[in-house]
């Protein structure tokens, strides 16, 4: 941008006072500021609040303890913020780190009186390069951490900034946490029976280690493991687990961390080689986990108060955590002696597009959603997509590298992001006369679809073999099968093959929660039955596929007919397994059109059927659906209920670790959200609007998760017309989330939902 032609009064004080900042702020800007809604706004975020800047720079300043002679403030806001802390007397420096220098010098220009308090002699400007750490006690304009930029050491420094402001909500659940004891008093008598991590420090001494993360590209290091695999150790994560088995990659131990029974469901069916790999495990892991490895196990603890009587009473070896179980598993490969570290599958980010390397146990539980986020950098210079949750990973784990001096860390991919403090693979001598991988990054391992099977089955038994794998949720090993029975039937023109093919990859693909998937599986093989077939059965299968695809996506018109034929044709078909499926798709579409008394009626139906024929399965399914609607209307001890019957019908390690992931989140959220429970609306939005003042964005998404519970209750017994009055304002909010906007989304909830929910008594 070029200079003005006269500059305002605060731009010619930082001239003069900081002109290398000043040089910075004639860089260009991607962008105009623009004014909108009362407010200004920097490409569609907001840089204060449009309604009462002075009350919440105030909150903001609240961070900072009235007495303090100096503080750190990164983002100005609009000015407010400044004004608040010099307006202390006990304060005597201000340190203000300008986030993103062009956009500031647009600031000044457009808006001179935001600059005002730049003239007080206790105010220092900074760049964000001068400072790589979090100056403390600070506060911080979350609209400014999100704009920072335009170089990296800016984002950078942003990326530490709300890692400080996320720490508290991150560590909640595993400091005085009840379930957090109660959990490790439940595994204390294991622990004193299983083996030690410690005696594993110093191992590897002088060895290179491959700590193996679940990231895309680890698919592209399976050729590579399987050549050179006796000159490494092997450290994987847990999710790493099944893509490597399935590219014949054994490890030579396996970390977990988190206490969420569902990881039980990453250990389900493994085949045979683990019984040598330990499992390095810490004690809050649900007990599921621990039944179902095949080798031994040895015990961590982390620098937590939750271990403080479990390190006196049993000690045992320290591993650093940090949100990711990453992080222990590096400083696993860092405590055993290594001498070189190569980080494959450590994207942090999507290369390719991609969440996870081929063959990763998809769970739709435990994939990781955040919503746009400045992209991180990759190894060639460009751009990759990541998440807040990733930013904050790798932080933590360049903090960790930055730690170590003495060891060679090696970055196993440039598709990924680039890690501080680590050399690219392809610029060592790590594995001599290895080729390069394809820079696509497919692997050739494996692909999205899942290996090519072996010819050596009918497409029968790859049909049966599909939907045993199914039924065990084992996903990669289901899509296989069925790609090769649609092969198979493919090769001897058995169009009903096809279509029972084409049905079981539908399924496959509404269990990992894609319905837009389901139905291009179902469209792709249309086909009609073989002479000898059961075409009822298979036209049956479809419609119900396809009706429940169209009812998660929210289309119940055109659902509407086709489970209305399905269920009529399932009465004439004498297969109870099937009329319980159709009836669970029916009942779920009652539940959309709020009917539901009738969804209850076919849920129940469904149940009658399943327990008729041991259907274990379905009946897990129904009362996940049951419990998982109890919940969404606030009725918790109704969830409850259904949540036990699903852990007492549970067959399968990956059907019990559902029900009891179920019955942990249930118990955990009861404890932390006991505003929720009480139906305390307003008082779950105060708190939203003050996380997101604060830039405390997880505490503050969380909040508005919590705030559209308590009202779903309130207008299910309330006001009828309420939402009619709050969906202006709820658009209002999703746009501002869209677009990350924090003030937007502080203001929306402050200053229109709550006058809504205040005048409608809906408190």
């Amino acid at each position: 941008m070029p200079q003005d032609s006269s500059p305002s009064p605060p731009l010619t004080l930082i001239r003069r006072r900081w002109p290398t900042l000043a040089a910075a702020m004639d860089g260009p800007s991607p962008g105009p500021l623009e004014q909108a809604s009362g407010g200004w706004r920097y490409r569609g975020i907001g840089l204060a609040s449009a309604v009462d800047e002075a009350a919440e720079g105030a909150m903001q300043a609240a961070r900072i303890p009235p007495e303090s002679p100096s503080a750190w403030l990164y983002g100005p806001g609009l000015g407010a913020l400044p004004r608040a802390l010099l307006a202390r007397p006990a304060l005597q420096r201000l340190e203000v780190v300008v986030m993103n220098p062009p956009l500031f010098r647009q600031l000044l220009a457009r808006i001179p009186l935001a600059g005002d308090w730049l003239g007080d002699p206790r105010v220092a400007l900074r760049r964000a390069e001068e400072r790589e750490t979090v100056g403390e006690p600070f506060a911080a304009a979350p609209g400014w951490l999100r704009l920072a930029g335009p170089d990296e050491a800016s984002r950078r420094l942003a990326d530490a900034v709300r890692l400080e402001l996320a720490t508290p909500f991150i560590q909640r659940d595993f400091r005085h946490h009840p379930l957090m004891r109660q959990r490790l008093t439940e595994n204390l008598p294991v622990v004193a029976r299983d083996g030690d991590v410690a005696a594993l420090f110093g191992a590897w001494r002088g060895e290179s280690v491959v700590v193996a993360g679940a990231g895309p590209t680890l698919s592209d290091h399976l050729p590579r493991f399987r050549a050179h695999r006796g000159k490494f150790r092997l450290v994987a994560v847990e999710a790493a687990l099944r893509p490597l088995l399935r590219g014949g990659v054994i490890p030579d131990a396996v970390v977990t961390l988190d206490p969420f029974p569902i990881m039980a469901a990453l250990f389900a069916g493994l085949p045979p080689g683990l019984e040598r790999t330990p499992l390095i495990y810490f004690p809050v892991v649900d007990p599921l986990v621990l039944d179902s490895w095949p080798g031994p196990r040895r015990v961590a603890y982390a620098e937590s108060p939750l271990y403080e009587e479990a390190r006196r009473t049993q000690p045992r070896g320290v591993l650093f955590t940090a949100g990711s179980v990453i992080h222990p598993a590096l400083d696993l490969a860092i405590r055993s002696g290594a001498g070189t570290i190569l980080l494959a599958g450590t994207d942090f980010s999507f290369p390719g597009g991609k969440t996870h390397a081929a063959g990763y146990a998809d769970l739709a539980t435990l994939k990781i959603s955040g919503g746009s986020v400045p992209p991180l950098l990759d190894g060639w210079g460009g751009e990759v997509a990541t998440t807040p949750a990733f930013r904050h990973y790798l932080r933590e784990l360049e903090e960790q590298i930055a730690r170590t001096p003495g060891v060679r860390f090696v970055n196993g991919s440039r598709r990924g992001a680039v890690i501080a403090g680590t050399l690219p693979l392809d610029e060592t001598t790590l594995f001599p006369g290895d080729e390069a991988p394809p820079s696509v990054g497919e692997g050739s391992a494996s692909s999205e679809e899942g290996d090519a099977a072996p010819e050596t089955l009918s497409p029968e038994a790859w049909l049966a073999r599909g939907g045993e794998a199914l039924a065990a949720r084992l996903f990669p090993e289901a899509e296989a099968a069925f790609r090769a029975a649609r092969r198979g039937f493919a090769d001897a023109g058995a169009s009903a093959g096809l279509g029972w093919a084409a049905a079981g990859l539908a399924a496959l693909e509404l269990d990992k929660g894609r319905p837009e998937r389901a139905l291009a599986a179902l469209t792709e093989e249309e086909g009609e039955a073989a002479p000898g077939e059961d075409p009822p059965a298979l036209e049956v299968r479809r419609l119900r596929l396809q009706g429940s695809a169209l009812v998660k996506l929210g289309d119940l018109t055109t659902a509407a007919p086709l489970l209305e034929r399905a269920f009529a044709l399932v009465r004439a078909l004498d297969d109870p397994l099937e009329e319980a499926a159709v009836r669970e798709a029916v009942g779920l579409f009652f539940i959309r059109r709020g009917r539901e008394l009738e969804a209850a009626q076919q849920w129940e139906s469904a149940l009658e059927l399943q327990r008729e024929r041991g259907d274990r399965r379905g009946m897990v399914r129904i009362h996940a659906l049951r419990g998982d609607e109890a919940l969404r209307r606030g009725q918790w001890d109704e969830a409850e209920r259904h949540f036990q019957r699903m852990v007492s019908v549970a067959d399968g390690v990956v059907d019990r670790a559902e029900a009891r992931n179920r019955l942990f989140l249930l118990a955990m959220e009861r404890i932390n959200h006991p505003a929720q429970e009480r139906g305390d609306c307003l008082g779950l939005l105060d708190n939203a609007v003050r996380a997101f003042r604060l830039g405390e964005e997880g505490r503050g998404h969380e909040g508005i998760r919590w705030l559209v519970d308590c009202l779903t209750r309130r207008m299910s017994s309330g006001d009828p017309k309420l939402v009619e009055k709050l969906l202006p304002a709820l658009k209002t909010l999703i746009a501002a989330q869209q677009r990350n906007d924090e003030c937007g989304v502080a203001d929306c909830l402050e200053y229109q939902i709550k006058a809504i929910l205040s005048s409608s008594g809906a408190s």
